[in-house]
């Protein structure tokens, strides 16, 4: 997958995600055939686990192959504490094609292929959830930041059984 263009390995992937779905479907289906004796029950059973197996075997090898694995998870995970955000900004057709000076009609059709294709709404949703969850943050920071003045004053009281009362009275007579 690295020596080919980028829509070529997007490509690859998606039929690589697409084999493993359907092969773990056809996994998951299969059941022991109860009408058999119970000996060729029971060799049917681990005929079963054993595809099983080999199906999770290769799908970690090609994993593994493509330079995913499990220890590289769990170091980048250690080391790189904040998550990444995969998803593509939307590209500006219209300052695009305004270099290569098509048509009006064809800008505006290549805008709404593009825009159907990308799923605007969703980069759009996405976009506001991130808006929304900064200004609750600020909104917690600024909560946290009481001016002096604000808070309320403290006051000394004394209650008619202490001393600080009995020589308040004293001083009085």
């Amino acid at each position: 997958m690295c020596n080919t263009t980028y829509s070529a390995s997007v490509q690859a992937l998606n039929d690589f995600v697409t084999q493993v779905i359907a092969s773990s479907e056809r996994l998951r289906v299969m059941q022991v055939d109860c009408g058999l004796p119970k000996e060729k029950q029971v060799s049917q059973a681990k005929n079963i686990l054993q595809q099983k197996g080999k199906a999770l075997a290769d799908l970690f090898r090609y994993l593994s192959k493509m330079g995913l694995n499990y220890r590289k998870g769990l170091v980048m995970l250690s080391i790189n504490e904040e998550s990444h955000d995969f998803t593509l900004m939307p590209v500006d057709l219209e300052a695009a094609m305004a270099y290569l000076k098509p048509s009006h009609v064809l800008v505006h059709e290549f805008m709404s292929i593009y825009y159907a294709l990308v799923g605007w709404s969703g980069n759009r949703e996405r976009r506001a959830e991130r808006t929304k969850r900064k200004r609750e943050k600020e909104k917690v920071r600024s909560r946290s930041k009481i001016p002096i003045s604000s808070k309320p004053a403290v006051r000394n009281f004394c209650s008619k059984n202490k001393t600080c009362y009995k020589k308040q009275n004293q001083v009085e007579k």
